[in-house]
């Protein structure tokens, strides 16, 4: 199934709605296939021990929910803070492009009416001077 989301934008916005969370409910709510799983296991989660650590983790390992399972499709999960703040810059950007957006499209209707106000000007002086 081809989710219109980045991987990683849908594993942020999860954690953040639902932090901490088991990794299987993340999964199973976000439809994670088993390519999805390689990548998010390769490169998205922090070990228990920060044994692994690389700068595109963003996901870290805060507990078991069960103590004897070592598989860690049932550890507890929570947000990098990196990743939090990252993503709190991604929804300033995305707000930013839709001002922007509406910023052009409001100075293109003021140039338009600008553009009609001077011709209906100019189309008034021709007729006074007509009148002379």
């Amino acid at each position: 199934m081809h989710n219109e989301k980045n991987l990683i934008l849908r594993i942020t916005e999860f954690a953040v709605n639902n932090s901490p969370f088991i990794y299987n409910e993340m999964a199973e709510s976000l439809k994670i296939n088993e390519y999805e799983e390689g990548f998010i296991y390769r490169n998205i989660l922090k070990g228990e021990y920060g044994s692994n650590d690389n700068p595109h983790h963003i996901l870290a390992v805060t507990g078991r929910s069960e103590p004897e399972n070592h598989d860690w499709r049932t550890h507890v999960y929570e947000l990098l803070p990196a990743a939090f703040y990252n993503y709190v810059d991604y929804l300033e950007i995305v707000e930013a492009r839709k001002s922007a957006q509406t910023a052009k499209t409001l100075s293109w209707i003021a140039i338009w009416i600008t553009i009609c106000l001077g011709i209906i000007q100019i189309f008034i002086a021709y007729l006074q001077l007509g009148r002379t």
